[in-house]
């Protein structure tokens, strides 16, 4: 626990909580220095079973309930300096504790006798929080598209010395009582949340959309201090500090959130707690997403910041599959379709070669044609050039319909901009897991599939902001893995803890190009000029952030060096 300068600051104080899996110096030490420098107490808590704390290591499941035994604590012992008033905030790992803070505690399915009152503390004393690159949805990060993030759950796992956790998520693929602490029990998990809170998330991030949907769900249907108050930043990358297609360096979104925008939200929000009035974020903050517009390049459209009060409107607009590997605006009349059958072998899986990654490298937008050229296991779909610019915005998905030989399979998309010059560089990509194709909440596996039968799925890509221009193509690649993003499947039915038991070749097919089979991929195009109107002058950022920057050197606090050094430590593999 550090408290602020005293020569500078007085009590009674406000307070900062954190909890994280990391050492102190990770973590702990530089979030307490820009806290304390902001006049606020900062409780930093090592996770249960990591570093220097005692008990076992639960993977989040605990959180919610060591974070209100903190909270009870902190109500009495700060009675002699607190004015009563508490935050939470965290990045990553420690941002998970702080989402499963208010999900995990409010579930009837997992507290004895579903009496709510013990908890309320956290609601009564959490004023507004500082998330950044987390998720509230436990399950979908873990299972995305019922598929096993490896390289990311395992890995870190490893990293972590808490291998032996990964048996345990394992044996509760299905979703069970188990996840309830990590996301709730879905249905109400936002009941009892009514504040403010500042969220910082990124496209090509390891979280990006179970963290957006969790903010649009607080929004939606949180209580009324909730909903329409929440803050969103996105930047391009988050965790993935760069891939092939360069963006602007000097970003500043981290800059702009630490600078600016925490210590005027934390300030706020505390006065009007302590003065009885209710908050509203847009007496003071005139945006509630400021997100990042990617693009192929620096000399072509793309690349700036926008603020405004939501996401743009969108129109979902479908590109078919066409027979000839071609990608088509227009929508299929054939009553006969095409069906292309490729063999997927689990034990030669297409390689991971960028995406949503942090412990496997490399991350982002990256250049397929390294792994996917040459391989007979993966079909292309490509537009004729495009003529005039366009952007998207939103939820990237595509529609399959499928079948295989195999009772359980997989099956991958990925949105890929094709430049000029031909390299095909990734937008977004997915999967979906067929034995988990009934949804996230399934509790126990869909039917195997039959050879047979044809099956129509939606595979949730990605959320994304980006421009195709003019000259460029959309390229639509579909196949059966992407190792080690996510596990391989071995086409047998059975689930993670059996390994490869079973392990078979499947013969996967699409079926595309008519009215029966319109295999598709929707994209939710938006108006160029909406984000132009809104764009972001950076200049005028710049020099805003200049004068904050002195304002912080008044208080003995090098702000451009911190927000750095946090971007350093959260790209060196710090989850």
């Amino acid at each position: 626990m550090m408290f602020p300068e005293p020569r500078i600051f007085h009590p009674p104080y406000s307070t900062i909580y954190e909890s994280s899996p990391y050492s102190e110096n990770d973590l702990i030490k530089p979030d307490s220095d820009y806290f304390t420098s902001l006049g606020y107490v900062y409780i930093g808590q090592e996770s249960r079973g990591l570093q220097g704390s005692g008990g076992n290591y639960s993977f989040w499941r605990t959180a919610g309930n060591d974070s209100l035994d903190t909270i009870l604590w902190w109500k009495t012992y700060s009675q002699g300096w607190g004015n009563g008033q508490l935050a939470v905030a965290g990045i990553s790992a420690d941002c998970i504790t702080q989402y499963a803070d208010v999900t995990g505690v409010t579930q009837s399915g997992y507290w004895p006798n579903g009496n709510y009152s013990y908890f309320e503390d956290l609601f009564r004393y959490i004023r507004t929080g500082v998330l950044a690159l987390g998720s509230a949805l436990g399950r979908q990060t873990v299972f995305q598209g019922g598929a096993y993030r490896q390289g990311l759950v395992s890995g870190w796992l490893q990293d972590l010395g808490e291998a032996q956790m990964i048996q345990t998520i394992w044996e509760h693929e299905a979703w069970d009582y188990w996840w309830y602490p990590l996301q709730g029990s879905y249905e109400n998990q936002w009941a009892m949340y009514n504040t403010t809170a500042i969220n910082f998330a990124g496209w090509y991030d390891i979280f990006s959309s179970p963290q957006i949907w969790t903010v649009d769900a607080v929004n939606t249907t949180a209580q009324p201090g909730a909903r329409g108050q929440q803050l969103l930043f996105v930047d391009p990358g988050g965790h993935c500090v760069i891939g092939d297609i360069p963006w602007v360096e000097d970003l500043l979104g981290w800059e702009y959130m630490l600078a600016e925008i925490a210590p005027l939200v934390l300030a706020r929000v505390f006065e009007s707690s302590l003065n009885g009035k209710p908050f509203n974020v847009h007496d003071y903050v005139d945006w509630n997403v400021f997100f990042y517009v990617l693009g192929p390049g620096i000399i072509e459209t793309g690349l700036f910041w926008v603020k405004a009060e939501s996401f743009p409107p969108f129109t979902n607009t479908n590109w078919y599959f066409a027979p000839g590997g071609k990608l088509s605006p227009s929508q299929p009349t054939s009553t006969t379709s095409t069906v292309t059958t490729y063999k997927y072998d689990p034990f030669n899986p297409v390689p991971t070669w960028g995406g949503n990654n942090l412990i496997i490298q490399p991350c982002g937008p990256q250049n397929q044609n390294v792994v996917e050229s040459n391989r007979t296991d993966v079909l292309h779909f490509d537009s004729a050039n495009i003529t005039d610019t366009f952007a998207l915005v939103g939820m990237i998905s595509v529609n399959l319909f499928v079948s295989s030989s195999a009772p359980d399979t997989d099956f991958t998309a990925k949105l890929i901009d094709i430049f000029p010059d031909g390299r095909a560089m990734l937008v977004q990509d997915s999967i979906i897991r067929m034995r988990w194709r009934n949804g996230p909440f399934s509790t126990q596996n869909a039917p195997p599939m039959q050879s047979n039968e044809t099956y129509n799925v939606t595979i949730d890509v990605g959320f994304m902001s980006y421009i195709f221009n003019a000259g460029h193509k959309i390229r639509v690649s579909i196949s059966s893995s992407n190792y080690p993003r996510f596990s391989a499947n071995y086409n047998s039915g059975l689930n993670m803890i059996y390994g490869n038991k079973s392990a078979q070749v499947a013969m996967n097919s699409i079926h595309y190009g008519s009215i029966l089979n319109p295999s598709h991929v929707t994209l939710p195009i938006v108006s160029l000029q909406w984000l132009e109107d809104r764009k972001v002058v950076l200049e005028d950022l710049h020099e805003k952030l200049d004068e904050r920057e002195q304002e912080w050197k008044n208080l003995g606090f090098d702000i451009k060096r911190f927000a750095r050094d946090m971007k350093k430590k959260i790209f060196n593999k710090k989850l």
